[in-house]
């Protein structure tokens, strides 16, 4: 369990809850991204704050413990990064150069406010974080059981070495669909995804299924000829082989489409 500090931020007078973990400040995750302007606290965190540097802490309040979301100091510049908020770099200076050294120095910053059983605004306000962060802990939780493995999957992907076959990628996009969202997927699916961005070119042409110009020049598809012998002469297939680099881009696009779709089918053009 951790006590709870309650300051200010002076650029906007919004409040940033922190605790103390292992002797270095945490913050409670959802005031950190509602003072940079992020729409959706929760699915900020989860895309955004690696595993590593958020987490739950059981935080004393004068409703009893409450789990709260909280994130490390890393986790909070992760934010920063990403917003478009005026006040993102002045909030970060603000944590770098006073807040943070001031807490690990003394364990707290400037007048930290504590609890006043008859401070009726107070109490109020504690009772709306206690019952919005119970929401967002649920919420969160089943966001990251979504995010966590698709981001581990194209992390590996990534990291991987040397080509993989178009059609082995599907297979292994199939396999995801079903396993985590029930989702069935076909390999045209798959392949016209790929065309959609712009990796592959489709249609009724010499060129159907090779990689486009645009996907070579990212060094996301290359090509792998393949010679056979039909009847007395030999023949040569040319088949696309997706990079390390493609895989990744390709799994990240598609993987976030079924996540948010629940299908891979392409909308028509009415």
């Amino acid at each position: 369990m951790s006590e709870i500090q309650r300051f200010e931020f002076p650029g906007t007078g919004q409040p940033i809850r922190s605790v103390l973990i292992d002797g270095d400040p945490w913050f409670v995750g959802k005031d950190v991204a509602e003072l940079l302007g992020y729409a959706n606290p929760r699915d900020a965190i989860a895309k955004h704050v690696p595993a590593r540097h958020r987490g739950v802490s059981r935080i004393a309040t004068p409703f009893g413990e409450q789990e709260m979301t909280v994130i490390g100091e890393a986790g909070v510049y992760r934010l920063v990064m990403r917003s478009n908020q005026i006040q993102a770099e002045a909030f970060q200076d603000w944590l770098a150069e006073e807040v943070i050294p001031s807490i690990r120095r003394t364990g707290g910053y400037g007048k930290v406010s504590t609890f006043d059983p008859t401070d009726l605004e107070h109490v109020a306000q504690l009772a709306r974080i206690a019952a919005d962060q119970k929401r967002e802990i649920e919420a969160q939780a089943q966001t990251i059981a979504e995010l966590e493995p698709r981001a581990a999957q194209a992390d590996h992907h990534r990291a991987a070495d040397g080509l993989k076959a178009v059609g082995d990628f599907a297979n292994d996009i199939k396999a995801w669909a079903k396993q985590t969202h029930n989702v069935v997927v076909t390999h045209k699916q798959v392949w016209d995804f790929l065309a959609h961005l712009k990796m592959l070119i489709r249609g009724n042409t010499v060129r159907h299924n090779h990689p486009t110009a645009h996907a070579i020049e990212n060094d996301w598809l290359r090509t792998k000829e393949t010679t056979f012998q039909r009847g007395d002469h030999e023949e040569t297939s040319v088949s696309p082989r997706l990079t390390p680099k493609g895989e990744g881009y390709a799994w990240d696009r598609i993987t976030r489409y079924i996540a948010e779709n629940g299908h891979l089918r392409l909308e028509r053009a009415a």
